[in-house]
């Protein structure tokens, strides 16, 4: 057994269309009552094959069909169509209402509306209107309310928006990229308005670059700096320093104007330092004249009497920070082995400066000459080549030989 409840509106009623109906009879059996239940007023108890097509119409707004069968024969069974006079109480759109309607009866008017920040997709009202097939409905579905979107805000140049969505009531922030900043005098924020527009009227805020303090008044002494790109101090501005010949740098050899406005040297400044290429010692047994020993400085050797000078006589502090030439030193003279003599023989093993040698000659000779030589200062001994002659002939003048 089953059993179907049909409700309408009140004050309604409702109209039944038979347009099939082949069941077996008096075993397969359909009863309708004029109400909500079996208690309620008998429309009709049909069973077996009936004409069709016939109508019945109910007194009041509810209806119940209650069919029973046995299950032994098979027929086709029946097709009914109910139709209420009348146009039901539409729906609302979600995020929508209903404005007004003026009832269901024919001709009657209903009128939608969104909530605030939706807007109406559709027609905003409906007519009841009788169709061809008999029955009352709206000749309009109900509308959709779609999101109001004021849509993606321009951005700043240099900058961007941050929002999650572009609906009504969200505020979108402005930001600026690194090195940049929104001008003071202007809003950051803006708005989606009801209507569908931003609140700043689409005004885009500027991004003004950040600036470093000015070097103006930066002297660097015995150097120089300059901008190699960049203007005007502005963020990423790249600045070089540069000492004078004869100077070194200390400390950075650039800086930068960094996003946070400071420049990238922090506490520590460039400085030019002098070139110094550290002190000459004088030579042992020599002399040096010049005592500076920075860039451009120099110093002139000489050596003492009876010595030989080598290395570089003069010597001067370049810009690598080292002395030119070679270390100079100053060595004693030397005047080499001296002459031997015939018959004789040359006694000393010293040669250098103020050496002295002595000569002698064999038995039976006697020395012409001096003696004796001094290693001078111009590397030669002193005197002539002494030389050993006989002292005594026989009438051979033979020399003979003690």
């Amino acid at each position: 057994m089953c059993s179907w409840l049909i409700n309408v509106e009140k004050g309604y009623n409702m109209t039944l269309h038979f347009e099939l109906f082949q069941t077996e009879k008096e075993f397969d059996i359909l009863e309708i009552f004029d109400g909500p239940n079996i208690y309620s007023q008998s429309l009709a108890s049909l069973s077996g094959d009936i004409d069709t097509p016939f109508s019945m119409t109910t007194t009041g707004h509810q209806l119940l069909l209650r069919w029973s069968s046995d299950h032994g024969t098979n027929r086709r069974g029946f097709h009914i169509r109910y139709v209420a006079m009348y146009c039901s109480t539409p729906d609302s759109p979600q995020h929508g209402f209903v404005v007004s309607q003026t009832g269901g009866h024919l001709n009657s008017m209903v009128r939608w509306a969104c909530d605030r920040g939706y807007k109406l997709i559709g027609k905003g009202t409906a007519v009841c209107k009788k169709t061809t097939y008999g029955y009352f409905a709206w000749d309009a579905p109900v509308p959709a309310c779609q999101a109001v979107s004021c849509g993606v805000p321009s951005a700043p140049v240099n900058g961007g928006v941050l929002a999650a969505d572009y609906s009504v009531s969200t505020r979108v922030t402005y930001f600026c990229n690194s090195g940049y900043r929104l001008s003071s005098k202007e809003l950051t924020t803006t708005v989606c308005q009801p209507d569908g527009t931003w609140s700043n009227h689409n005004k885009i805020p500027r991004c003004i670059v950040i600036m470093c303090p000015s070097l103006s008044s930066f002297s660097l002494d015995h150097g120089k700096w300059r901008i190699v790109n960049g203007s005007h101090y502005e963020y990423g501005t790249k600045i070089i320093f540069t000492c004078n010949p004869g100077f070194y740098r200390v400390g950075p050899t650039h800086i930068q104007c960094l996003a946070n406005g400071v420049w990238s040297w922090r506490n520590e400044r460039p400085r030019c330092r002098i070139i110094s290429c550290g002190v000459l010692t004088t030579p042992p047994n020599g002399k040096k004249i010049g005592t500076q020993t920075t860039f451009g400085a120099s110093a002139i050797f000489s050596c003492n009497l009876g010595y030989v000078l080598t290395g570089s006589t003069v010597r001067e502090c370049l810009l690598s920070g080292l002395w030119s030439g070679m270390e100079t030193h100053c060595l004693a003279g030397h005047c080499g082995v001296p002459e031997q003599i015939v018959n004789g023989q040359v006694i000393g093993e010293n040669f250098g400066y103020r050496d002295t040698v002595v000569y002698q000659c064999n038995p039976g000779f006697r020395l012409l000459g001096s003696s004796v030589r001094i290693c001078q200062q111009d590397h030669n001994w002193s005197g002539q080549l002494p030389i050993c002659i006989c002292k005594y002939f026989n009438t051979n003048s033979d020399c003979l030989i003690d």
